[in-house]
């Protein structure tokens, strides 16, 4: 009895971790994102041939450092938990990544490109490691890493190689982890981009080459000459106070030798 109650409670302290260790990301209006594998991020989702079609496969494309337009998706929250992959390249999106609805039970079933109709088969939960790694930035920066994407429908997570291959669903417990990358709409203002640790390092380090290279700014130069002013004027009063101090201590010293009171103490 005792085995089986600290079994439980094992098991009820693992569950309870892992619903506290993992994440789902927050969708901020404007970001775009990409979705790489977490063990190759070069290699991502991709619209097969480019332009978005009804019926359109999604493979996984190695396109380098930065992703191709077909390889960006809006990422859409229709409710709490619950997203959707609109491809960047769509004008109108109303385009959507989905599992087909005939096929939805099977495993290895591609994913493709269709038309949104709200159904549970093209709609995503997505559970992750960490997220909002990065604040949005100008840049591709990581928001969020080691995520299962499972179907609602199904509840098969998604799945892909480091090859040119189909993007499928297949069991949770062997599905491939995905890093989700952003970066916020060309179309927000850049009085809206957030300062970022390196444009404030930039401009430190702006700072200190302009010092380092004489550039001074007016009010800096206004302030070295007053202090220098004052230095200067400081150092000629107590140059002035030392020499009168001395001519009145010599004045004193002859005073005391010429007075004969003192002159017949001393030598009584």
């Amino acid at each position: 009895m005792r085995l089986f109650s600290f079994l439980l409670s094992y098991k009820t302290f693992n569950f309870l971790i892992a619903l506290v260790s993992s994440c789902s990301p927050e969708i901020k209006d404007g970001n775009f994102i990409s979705t790489s594998l977490s063990f190759s991020s070069n290699w991502r989702f991709n619209i097969q041939f480019y332009v978005p079609l009804t019926g359109s496969l999604i493979t996984t494309f190695n396109s380098g450092d930065r992703p191709a337009d077909n390889e960006i998706f809006m990422l859409k929250q229709p409710t709490t938990g619950v997203y959707e992959f609109r491809p960047f390249v769509s004008f109108y999106r109303d385009l959507t990544i989905e599992i087909p609805a005939e096929n939805i039970n099977n495993v290895d079933v591609p994913l493709k490109i269709n038309r949104s109709t709200n159904g549970n088969n093209q709609r995503f939960s997505i559970e992750c490691d960490a997220c909002n790694l990065s604040t949005n930035s100008a840049n591709w920066v990581k928001y969020h890493t080691l995520c299962l994407i499972k179907n609602l429908a199904s509840n098969l997570c998604v799945s892909g190689k480091d090859l040119v291959i189909n993007v499928n669903q297949t069991d949770c417990a062997t599905a491939s982890r995905w890093d989700l990358f952003g970066i916020i709409s060309p179309d927000i203002p850049n009085t809206l981009l957030p300062t970022t640790s390196s444009d404030s390092s930039n401009s430190s380090n702006s700072s200190t080459v302009a010092n380092s290279t004489g550039v001074i700014s007016a009010s800096g130069l206004i302030a070295a000459v007053f202090g220098s002013i004052i230095g200067t004027a400081l150092i000629s009063f107590i140059g002035g106070y030392w020499v009168i101090k001395r001519k009145q201590l010599s004045k004193n010293e002859l005073f005391t030798k010429n007075d004969p009171v003192n002159v017949q103490v001393i030598y009584n």
